[in-house]
C-alpha cells in the first residue's frame, strides 16, 4: 500500500503504538471520548503493518502500557508503586498476545499467502478482541479492567452489549478499526467499490445498534430504592481506622434522608461495601445502629459487612438486614480480588517481596449467587434483587449469574475509599452502565465515597452521579424487568466462540510461519 512503507521503520511503529495507546486511554472514563477507541485501534493496526510475531508483540505491549499506565494510577494510590506497575505490565503482556497473533498472520500474507483485506481486518479484530477477553480469566481469575467494551458507554456501540455482551462490543469496536483501514487500503488499490463497502460496514457497526429494540420500560412494576453514600473521613491512621464512624455516617445519612418529605415509603435501602466493618451479628451496638436506620426507613437495608473467621480468613458480605430480626439473607463475594483481598501463591511471591504479608487475612470466595428475595412493600409482591460486590461488576459471569437466577434489578455495592481522588470509581461506573444494557436490568452502583448512581436498562442515567468523598443519598424508582436480552440467552457462547477463533488464528499463524521456514 503506498504511503505505508514508512511504517516499516520499527521506531516509527513504536511511536504510533504509544500515541494510539494514549488515545485509547482517553476513550475510557472520565474523559469518555468513546470514538477514540476505534481510532486508537486504527493506529495500532497500522503499527502492525510490517508483521512478525516479536515486533507485533512489542508494538502491542507499547500500546497497552500507554493505555494502562495512566488508567490504573488508582492502584498506586491504594497499594504503592510496585503493585501498580505489576498490574499495568501484566495487563499489557496479556493484551499484547492479540497483536502478536495477528502479526504472524500478517507475516504470512506478506510473504507466502495471497493477502485479502477483509480477512486481514477480521484477523486483527478477532485476535485483539480475544486477547482482551482472555484477560477476564487469567491469571488468578483474570483482571478485565480496561476492556475495550467499557470505553463505549457514551456511544452507540454500547448497544452491542444488548446483543452479545462485552465480548461482542469489543469485537465490534476492533472490527470498525479493521474495516476502516481496509477501506483506505482498497482506495489506494483503486478498488473504489470495495472501499465503499468497507466504509459502509464500519459505519453500520457504529450506528447500526441504534436500531436494536432496547427497552427500559418496567415489566413487573418498580422497586423504590434509597441509596446511601455515607462517606469516609480519611485520617492519618488509615481509611479503616475509624470503623464506628463509617457505620454512623451511613446510619445518620439514612435517617436524614428518611426525614425528608416525600421520601417514604421505600422498598429497600442499599448501603455500600464496607459500610460496616464491625460485624453487627457479633457487636450489639453495631446491630442496634443498623436497626435504628432500618426503623427510620421502615424497610430492610442491604448492608456491606465483613465476616472474620477464627482461622485468619474472612468473607466480604452483603447482609439483608431487617429491624428487630437481623440478617434475613446474605451473599458472600464470589470473586475476591487477587493481591488485594487475598494473596495467591503467597510463599512464591514472598521470595520477591515481604509485602505479600501486608494481606494478613485472606478473603474466601462465597459459594452462592447474589440473589435476595424481597417480600411485600411498594412493589406488592416477591421481588428478586441481584447483588455483586465491587470489582465483581467487571466479570461477565458473576453478573450474568444473578440474572440467570431471576434478578429483576441489580445492585453493585462498592467501596472506593482506598483509591482516593482517582478515576477508579468513574471507570467502574462505566462497567455498571454496560451491565445494565447487557442484561436489560436497571442497575445501581452505591459507593462509600462515590461515585454512585442508578442506570436504566438502556444505559441512560436514572439519577445524577454523586461526587467523590462527600456524603449523599438519593431515592430512585427502578423498573423491574424479567425479559431476557439476546446476550443473556446466548450466555457465554459469544465469549467461547471469540476465544476459539482467536486461538485458531494464533495456531494457524504460528504453524504457517513455522512451516514456511522449512519449505
Amino acid at each position: 500500500m503506498p504511503g505505508m512503507a514508512a511504517l516499516k521503520n520499527p521506531w516509527l511503529a513504536l511511536v504510533l503504538s504509544a500515541v494510539s495507546g494514549v488515545g485509547g486511554y482517553f476513550a475510557f472514563k472520565p474523559a469518555g471520548l468513546w470514538y477514540l477507541a476505534p481510532l486508537a485501534l486504527v493506529g495500532l493496526y497500522l503499527a502492525l503493518t510490517d508483521g512478525g510475531f516479536l515486533r507485533s508483540y512489542l508494538n502491542g505491549l507499547v500500546f497497552a502500557l500507554a493505555q494502562f499506565l495512566p488508567m490504573l494510577t488508582w492502584a498506586y494510590n491504594a497499594a504503592g508503586l510496585l503493585p501498580y506497575l505489576a498490574l499495568a505490565v501484566a495487563s499489557g503482556l496479556l493484551l499484547a498476545i492479540g497483536p502478536a497473533a495477528y502479526g504472524c498472520i500478517r507475516f504470512l500474507w506478506q510473504n507466502h499467502w495471497r493477502q485479502n483485506h477483509w480477512l486481514d481486518a477480521a484477523a486483527f479484530a478477532v485476535t485483539l478482541a480475544a486477547a482482551d477477553t482472555l484477560r477476564s480469566f487469567v491469571p488468578f481469575g483474570g483482571f478485565p479492567w480496561g476492556r475495550v467494551a467499557f470505553s463505549q458507554t457514551d456511544g452507540p456501540m454500547l448497544r452491542w452489549a444488548w446483543l452479545g455482551g462485552a465480548p461482542l462490543t469489543g469485537l465490534a469496536v476492533a472490527f470498525v478499526a479493521g474495516l476502516a483501514v481496509a477501506a483506505v487500503r482498497l482506495a489506494f488499490d483503486r478498488r473504489f467499490a470495495a472501499c465503499l463497502i468497507g466504509a459502509a460496514g464500519a459505519l453500520l457497526l457504529v450506528a447500526g445498534p441504534v436500531l436494536f429494540p432496547i427497552s427500559s420500560n418496567a415489566e413487573q412494576g418498580s422497586l423504590r430504592v434509597a441509596a446511601i453514600q455515607g462517606n469516609v473521613h480519611v485520617t492519618a491512621e488509615g481509611l479503616f481506622a475509624q470503623q464506628r464512624e463509617v457505620l454512623e455516617n451511613h446510619v445518620g445519612e439514612t435517617e436524614r434522608l428518611m426525614a425528608r418529605p416525600g421520601v417514604l415509603p421505600v422498598d429497600l435501602v442499599v448501603w455500600p461495601e464496607n459500610s460496616t466493618d464491625i460485624d453487627p451479628r457479633e457487636d450489639a451496638e453495631a446491630g442496634a445502629a443498623i436497626d435504628r436506620a432500618a426503623e427510620s426507613a421502615k424497610a430492610p437495608i442491604l448492608v456491606g459487612a465483613m465476616r472474620y473467621l477464627p482461622d485468619k480468613h474472612r468473607y466480604n458480605q452483603a447482609l439483608l438486614w431487617q429491624a428487630g430480626q437481623g440478617v434475613l439473607e446474605l451473599y458472600s463475594k464470589r470473586h475476591p480480588a487477587p493481591f488485594a483481598e487475598y494473596m495467591p501463591a503467597r510463599s512464591f511471591f514472598r521470595l520477591f517481596t515481604s509485602k505479600v504479608d501486608l494481606i494478613s487475612t485472606d478473603m474466601l470466595p462465597g459459594d452462592r449467587v447474589g440473589i435476595f428475595q424481597l417480600n411485600g412493600g411498594v412493589a406488592g409482591r416477591e421481588v428478586l434483587v441481584g447483588d455483586v460486590i465491587c470489582f465483581e461488576v467487571a466479570y461477565d459471569s458473576v453478573v450474568a449469574d444473578t440474572v440467570d437466577h431471576g434478578a429483576e434489578v441489580i445492585m453493585v455495592q462498592t467501596n472506593n475509599a482506598s483509591f482516593g481522588m482517582s478515576e477508579e470509581s468513574t471507570q467502574q461506573f462505566a462497567m455498571t452502565r454496560l451491565r445494565a444494557v447487557e442484561f436489560g436490568r436497571a442497575t445501581l452502583q452505591i459507593s462509600t465515597v462515590g461515585v454512585s448512581g442508578a442506570v436504566a436498562p438502556d444505559g441512560s442515567l436514572l439519577t445524577p452521579m454523586t461526587g467523590l468523598f462527600e456524603a449523599g443519598s438519593f431515592v430512585v424508582d427502578m423498573p423491574l424487568r424479567t425479559s431476557l436480552t439476546p446476550a443473556v440467552v446466548i450466555g457465554p457462547l459469544t465469549t467461547w466462540i471469540l476465544l476459539v477463533l482467536g486461538a485458531v488464528v494464533t495456531v494457524v499463524g504460528l504453524g504457517g510461519r513455522m512451516m514456511a521456514r522449512f519449505t
